[in-house]
């Protein structure tokens, strides 16, 4: 009987709000799915935690996250910053690094042949990371003191001097003053990135600038760091007169946010904060951050005085300048995965106008979430999640298909879950089939529960038979016993008649 309620209940559980199919590619059964961020549109919990994956016949199958910056990643993970040697190159160097006049020691470092003639000025500048361990966070350049202006340049990569990858577009190096007023930007973000030998090639030869030093700050960590997925473009909903609203996709946890000025030459104070209203985040109280880069440049405290509904995320200096042929623009601002549903851009003094006629635009970035999937049952198979939550579904059974642990979906010693991950298929979502509130799966090996309503006559009907019934008898009694009083009394009253 408990087991046909159990099914009942099981068989009435709402349908999920959304639906996408999953697509297979390689070798099972064990596949890595990277979600975008469109899977944050319409959804109320910025953890995922009601995502499931179903087969076809309706049955939840079993993942692991595979989210890299955990509790235990984070207490493990070194941070280290390292400061580069540095070599000065002909504009057009031979191939090979003997005619770079550099040689490679067994350890891998490099070291000056012969000194020669000095390099000419926007020489290109090769930089030794063989020493840094871990993966790249971000690059930080020191200029001379007294150089000021805009320099563009390009970082490339390489593991033997020979071959050559560009690890980042156009960037641009930054020192401008303005009386009192001050901007730079000798930061760059490498989100993970990793070589043996870094070159830095200026772009224009004749406005390249005299670096003194670089740093890089890498993390060391047995998970690679995740990259970075951009939204497009976001409009402000709505604008006062010192401050823009933006709606966000989702409440998608935020790691980056990225500030686009619609006009050139403009420069102002802004301070950024997020409002939440449909939803509360319950913040994690820990002495580190699941953001490494954000750790690195958040070393102390930051306060903003916000109105109650809002909470402050960073203050910077907005601007897009334009010099010498040049231009640059606002930095990214790091955050730390907090989730809203709008983002507010306000200046610290005076109007919104100050950025410009038109307003600024909003780019947010969160880092991508991915998954391990344990393909089980007949196919096709489909992400859902959402469910909805009816009246009374506190006490409610939890659903099958929560999350696992990667020991536990992958069995074995501790190396069977990175193999797994290095062996596993490709999964993909197929966006071109997304369903809306799909329909409720039917139930086809439950059985069926009474109709309570259908029941009631054939209820009643017995029920007033079995009160005529006892009616009936009690009546008998009272009869019989009216019959037995009446016998008794007769033979004593003659008796009693006869004395007298």
């Amino acid at each position: 009987m408990k087991r046909w309620l159990s099914l009942v209940c099981l068989a009435g559980l709402p349908a999920f709000a959304h639906e996408v199919p999953v697509l297979l590619q390689g070798h099972g059964p064990y596949y890595r799915l990277e979600l975008p961020l469109s899977i944050y549109q319409g959804v109320t919990d910025p953890s995922l935690s009601d995502l499931r994956l179903r087969n076809a016949a309706g049955r939840d199958m079993p993942f692991a996250w595979l989210d890299p910056w955990t509790d235990t990643a984070l207490e493990t993970a070194q941070r280290k910053s390292y400061l580069l040697p540095q070599f000065s190159l002909p504009r057009q160097p031979k191939a090979g690094a003997d005619t770079l006049g550099l040689r490679v020691g067994k350890d891998g470092r490099l070291s000056l042949i012969a000194l020669g003639e000095p390099a000419p000025a926007g020489a290109d500048l090769i930089f030794d990371a063989s020493r840094v361990q871990g993966e790249f966070l971000q690059a930080t350049f020191e200029l001379a003191p007294e150089v000021e202006g805009l320099f563009a340049y390009q970082l490339e990569g390489s593991e033997d001097l020979k071959t050559w990858q560009v690890l980042t577009g156009t960037e641009q190096l930054a020192r401008l003053r303005s009386g009192a007023a001050q901007i730079e930007r000798l930061q760059l973000d490498l989100q993970g990135r990793k070589s043996r030998y870094l070159r830095l090639r200026w772009l224009d030869p004749a406005k390249s600038a005299r670096l003194q030093a670089l740093r890089i700050d890498a993390v060391q960590s047995a998970q690679a760091l995740p990259a970075l997925q951009w939204s497009a473009p976001i409009a402000p909903s709505s604008c006062g007169p010192q401050s823009c609203d933006y709606p966000l996709p989702g409440p998608l946890p935020l790691h980056a946010v990225r500030i686009e000025l619609q006009e050139p030459n403009v420069l102002a104070p802004v301070t950024l904060s997020g409002l939440r209203s449909s939803y509360t985040v319950t913040p994690t109280l820990r002495g580190h951050s699941r953001n490494p880069l954000y750790a690195l440049r958040h070393k102390e405290a930051q306060s903003w005085t916000v109105p109650e509904q809002e909470e402050g995320l960073a203050s910077s200096m907005a601007y897009r300048i334009q010099h010498g042929g040049a231009e640059t623009s606002t930095p990214d601002l790091v955050l730390d995965g907090p989730s809203f549903h709008t983002l507010r851009l306000r200046t610290s003094a005076g109007p919104i106008s100050q950025l410009g006629a038109r307003p600024p635009l909003l780019k947010v970035a969160s880092q991508t979430r991915s998954l391990l999937l344990l393909a089980s049952g007949p196919g096709p198979y489909a992400l859902s999640w959402q469910r909805p939550v009816e009246p009374g579904a506190a006490n409610a059974s939890v659903p099958s298909g929560l999350p696992l642990s990667l020991a536990s979906l992958v069995p074995g010693d501790a190396a069977a879950g990175p193999a797994a991950l290095r062996t596993a298929g490709q999964a993909s979502l197929d966006w071109a089939h997304v369903r809306m509130n799909p329909p409720k799966p039917a139930a086809s090996s439950a059985p069926k529960a009474k109709d309570p309503q259908a029941s009631a006559k054939p209820q009643r009907a017995w029920l007033w038979a079995a009160l005529g019934l006892a009616v009936l008898i009690l009546g008998g009694m009272v009869v019989s016993l009216l019959r037995s009083m009446r016998r008794e009394k007769a033979p004593g009253g003659q008796a009693t008649s006869q004395i007298v």
